[in-house]
């Protein structure tokens, strides 16, 4: 991975964090490899969201199906989501629609 590629990674998960800490105050979002050490962690932590898996990608294409497919093979058992957004555009979320309960009660804890 090159550096300008590390750069806009973390970048990406600080905006990330940023935006979901605006609308979801008691998620406490942050970036997690900072704070575990590890490239297999999320790349968000969120004490106020325990049971998602948070994943953030800053890209101008991807398929995220695969994307998708990477975060449940990593997240443990928690539920995974995907915040992402292409340049010049607002943060989108996705996740599976089996996971749509546990999502919409850990955003609502949050709120």
């Amino acid at each position: 991975m090159s550096c300008n590629s590390r750069q806009k990674g973390k970048r990406g998960e600080l905006e990330a964090a940023h935006a979901l800490n605006e609308k979801l105050p008691l998620a406490q979002a942050r970036r997690g490899q900072q704070y575990s050490g590890t490239e297999t962690s999320a790349d968000l932590v969120a004490p106020g969201l325990p049971n998602l898996y948070l994943e953030v990608k800053r890209r101008q294409s991807m398929n995220i199906h695969k994307v998708l497919d990477e975060a449940e093979e990593a997240c443990g058992g928690l539920a995974p989501l995907v915040l992402h957004r292409k340049d010049n555009t607002d943060w989108v979320v996705s996740f599976r629609l089996e996971d749509l309960r546990e999502v919409v009660q850990q955003l609502a804890r949050a709120m």
